[in-house]
């Protein structure tokens, strides 16, 4: 059977589905819609859904015209990975969370991201739209808290596993995400400063979701478009070792001689700070430790920055500061998988191709070594090349 879904790039009720067949390890084929063409308001479409409103799934004969309905039919259909759970408490729990995410999140997500996301406004300090944005942002602040509630001592939503619950807040979220990431300075005006501190277990969770099979392929086809774009690019790599992602954590934290550079201290709790230099050269840069999750995730900030490189301008001195190096770590079969993001290092920047050398080699190439066999191939004193 084709599973076909009707969606416009983005649009988070579309994405619900688009992470229920994810979760359920199924494939499908998606039709994007022009919404600045208004095809959703149009035939054929509006011989499929005369609401002209998306989702629409199609499955074979039948046709789904609403995501919580078309999320329900999959677990019908498809009863393996139950979205729904298996047994009555479990359905009951999953089906509260799910409509109360449907309804409350939904619309608090859409009260400050659509102004700023989608109209893209910035309000004049004082004036009535910003004091409306800020109000909204307090709802959005809420269910953000509730949400946070709500991974008290488990991985996803509603238990060990994840389900419609999950499917239905994973678009908000990340979208909530990409306005931090595009629209940095009046989110941050509304409390949603990136890494989103305020809801460490939340941040966790999306980072968990993001992980999950096939999720990467629900994410709206215009932000891999704009991200291709070399100057919107962060430094991004990712590497399997065969490690415990407990000893993965260790070499990110306390064992950065043995892959990268010797540190005037380990890195043991959030606050702590270490400095990086490079012999007998003068450049040195000084992480602080702003969130640490043993096993699973280490992200540091660049508080102080001196990159002097023979040849460079000097504009490249201070650049690394204020960007963040963010390692997530899972667990695999063979070992630990590692995300790595130096948050802030763009092509943009006049130090890029010396740091993503230096990275592919220092991350890439020595971590994966070091944690692989324990030998690395860190900086060393007699050694010329520099980070």
């Amino acid at each position: 059977m084709t599973l076909t879904i009707h969606t416009i790039s983005g649009a988070p009720c579309a994405w619900r589905v688009l992470a229920g067949l994810a979760l359920k390890g199924l494939s499908w084929e998606q039709n994007v819609l022009s919404a600045s063409d208004g095809e959703h308001k149009k035939e054929p479409f509006l011989s499929l859904n005369p609401r002209g409103t998306v989702p629409v799934l199609e499955a074979g004969g039948c046709v789904i015209r609403d995501s919580i309905a078309a999320l329900a039919w999959l677990d019908r259909a498809f009863p393996e990975r139950p979205l729904f759970g298996s047994c009555p408490d479990e359905a009951a729990k999953i089906w509260q969370i799910t409509m109360e995410t449907n309804s409350y999140l939904r619309d608090a997500c859409h009260a400050v991201l659509a102004p700023v996301l989608v109209q893209r406004v910035t309000p004049a300090p004082g004036s009535q739209e910003e004091a409306a944005l800020k109000t909204a942002a307090e709802t959005l602040h809420r269910e953000c808290r509730w949400l946070e509630g709500l991974l008290d001592g488990r991985p996803y939503l509603a238990g060990d596993a994840p389900s419609a619950a999950d499917a239905v807040a994973f678009p908000e979220i990340r979208l909530i995400q990409r306005a931090v990431e595009t629209r940095h300075a009046i989110m941050e005006k509304l409390g949603f400063g990136f890494p989103p501190n305020h809801y460490p277990r939340l941040a966790d969770w999306k980072e968990r979701m993001s992980a999950l099979p096939g999720m990467a392929e629900t994410l709206p086809p215009h932000w891999n478009e704009q991200d291709s774009r070399p100057a919107a690019r962060n430094y991004k790599r990712s590497i399997s070792a065969a490690a415990t992602p407990d000893q993965a954590f260790h070499a990110l934290t306390q064992g950065f001689g043995d892959w990268w550079t010797e540190s005037d201290n380990p890195i043991l709790q959030p606050g702590d700070r270490a400095k990086f230099t490079f012999p007998p050269g003068h450049s040195f840069w000084t992480f602080e430790a702003k969130r640490l999750v043993p096993g699973e995730l280490v992200e540091l900030e660049c508080v102080e920055a001196l990159h002097l490189h023979e040849g460079q301008p000097s504009g490249i001195q201070t650049e690394w500061h204020g960007t963040r190096a963010i390692w997530r770590i899972f667990p695999d079969p063979q070992g630990c998988r590692i995300r790595f993001e130096h948050e802030g290092l763009r092509p943009s920047l006049l130090c890029y191709r010396i740091c993503e050398a230096g990275w592919d080699h220092f991350f890439v190439s020595s971590l994966k070594a070091f944690l692989d066999t324990g030998q690395g191939t860190p900086h060393r004193v007699e050694e010329k090349k520099q980070l």
